[in-house]
């Protein structure tokens, strides 16, 4: 690791569950304490939430936004937040807004990746395909380490939750991750169930407990 080291941690995390937000900042913590001198960075749901509440740079995830409840918007606002849920709905919004903006997503997260020293993959239910299907987190949890692998970073997956993971497509993203450390024992099954050499990887309590 250099000098100064980078390291981003990855999660989707920022819209206000504090439980994601306390397992960030414990690793923040722990970060300062044992890497005084690097400059940690956030890759988020909600970049400028992260900024705020862990005062760090931060970097949005994904072009897929987490899905939003109508509130005191009327009867209008409330039919056109359906509809935008709704297949029609969400069949356009990923033909004509996600996919124009991870085009140009893509190639930044690949540049940022030069930067990074370390990937981290801090805490939380990050290995299911529950919410967006494959093309949801499994799809952001491959292009990011992708990303900085590609640079020499190394890539950790540290006390990271699973399941469930039912797509093929999810499933053979996430045989493309190379490094668990397993919080617990249906994790540890399910990643050797997807063919990875854990047999030998302890089993950890979740290191944030």
């Amino acid at each position: 690791m250099s000098a100064r080291p980078h390291i981003a941690l990855l999660g989707p995390y920022g819209f206000g569950n504090l439980g994601d937000a306390a397992i960030q900042q414990a690793v923040i913590d722990a970060i300062r304490v044992r890497q005084p001198k690097s400059t940690i960075v956030g890759i988020s749901l909600n970049p400028s939430d992260t900024e705020k509440r862990h005062g760090i740079a931060a970097y949005p995830i994904t072009s897929m936004p987490p899905k939003k409840v109508a509130k005191d918007k009327g009867r209008a606002g409330v039919f056109l937040e359906r509809l935008r849920w709704s297949r029609p709905g969400r069949l356009a919004h990923k033909m004509f807004v996600r996919l124009p903006k991870e085009f140009l997503l893509l190639p930044r997260a690949v540049i940022f990746g030069r930067k990074l020293s370390m990937l981290v993959i801090s805490g939380g239910g990050q290995l299911d395909d529950y919410w967006g299907g494959p093309w949801g987190h499994p799809y952001a949890l491959l292009k990011w380490s992708l990303a900085a692998r590609l640079h020499g970073a190394r890539v950790a997956f540290m006390s990271v939750g699973a399941g469930p993971l039912d797509a093929r497509l999810s499933k053979r993203f996430a045989r493309l991750y190379l490094v668990f450390l397993h919080r617990n024992v249906y994790t540890y099954e399910l990643c050797h169930a997807l063919g990875h050499p854990v047999i030998h990887i302890p089993v950890y309590l979740n290191l944030y407990l």
